[in-house]
């Protein structure tokens, strides 16, 4: 926690931000990619699925000229 608030603080974070931003969010995608194919997420799916409280929520619109998911799928 004390490296996170110290790159937070001395504007490595925002500088990294910007920089992965800027270059196609490649670390991002494969971070999201990696937690989807995660085997906690095919019960993650399931359990949401018995949820049938949950709000049943449309995928946010995807920006023009962009899929709705970083990755396309």
């Amino acid at each position: 926690m004390r490296s996170a608030l110290e790159e937070i603080r001395s504007g490595k974070f925002a500088r990294d931000f910007i920089c992965e931003k800027e270059t196609g969010q490649h670390r991002y995608v494969n971070l999201l990619r990696e937690a989807e194919e995660h085997p906690i997420e095919k019960a993650g799916v399931r359990l949401r699925g018995l949820m049938g409280w949950r709000e049943k929520r449309k995928p946010a619109p995807a920006l023009p000229g962009r899929s709705a998911r970083p990755f396309g799928k």
